[in-house]
């Protein structure tokens, strides 16, 4: 993770671009406060694309899945369960 001052972000835009573009977070601050971030365009497809809905990641489960045997533990709060 790289940290820049607005003004050399500026001048260095190219070089912050490619950073991100390898999958290096550059942040850009004004001040010393951080106030931005530069991602590439993959990490911020994978920050903005919605998971599927647990039905269908069920449904398109590999072979043998359905073997599983799942069970829950009755009489527990659902605070208490651990995971």
């Amino acid at each position: 993770m790289t940290s820049w001052q607005v003004q050399e972000a500026k001048n260095k835009l190219s070089e912050v671009i490619e950073r991100a573009s390898q999958g290096e977070v550059q942040i850009i601050t004004r001040c010393g406060e951080e106030i931005a971030v530069v991602i590439g365009i993959e990490a911020y497809r994978r920050l903005t694309t919605p998971a599927p809905p647990l039905i269908d990641v069920l449904r398109n489960a590999p072979p043998g899945f359905e073997e599983l045997e799942i069970t829950r533990q009755q009489g527990l709060a659902p605070e208490a369960l651990e995971l």
